[in-house]
């Protein structure tokens, strides 16, 4: 499965089946310019992707508009190696910390950043890094 028009690089999924459908949907890369600004909301799905060997790729909403968002598997693995857990165990990690990432993403978004990714200077901090 490929995911295209991120900003015209098509990056390739592999399926998770998560949720119900176990796809992301469409993405909506073209930040909204309300009048006010509001943080990203979890999608409620709950729903990703894993884009091996960069990036889980996951979404939230800005109002309507869905966001696509990714948080790097090396952000990942460093975490559960912090954590003590497998650091091949990614998609675990992913879920275990998914409020913190995208806490992460909304800020980045609040700050202006269109696609946000979380990486690993981010996730893990200076202290639990080998």
């Amino acid at each position: 499965m490929t995911q295209s028009g991120l900003q015209g690089i098509a990056l390739p999924l592999r399926e998770c089946k998560i949720g119900s459908t176990g796809e992301i949907g469409s993405w909506h890369l073209r930040r909204p310019q309300p009048e006010f600004e509001m943080p990203l909301t979890p999608d409620p799905s709950g729903d990703f992707s894993e884009a091996s060997p960069e990036a889980v790729l996951f979404a939230m909403f800005s109002g309507g508009d869905r966001i696509g968002c990714r948080v790097e598997w090396t952000a990942l693995s460093e975490r559960a190696a912090a954590d003590g857990a497998d650091p091949n165990y990614i998609v675990g990690t992913f879920r275990r910390h998914r409020s913190t990432i995208e806490q992460i993403a909304s800020d980045q978004y609040d700050r202006g950043k269109e696609i946000p990714v979380v990486r690993a200077a981010q996730l893990v901090p200076a202290s639990g890094r080998g």
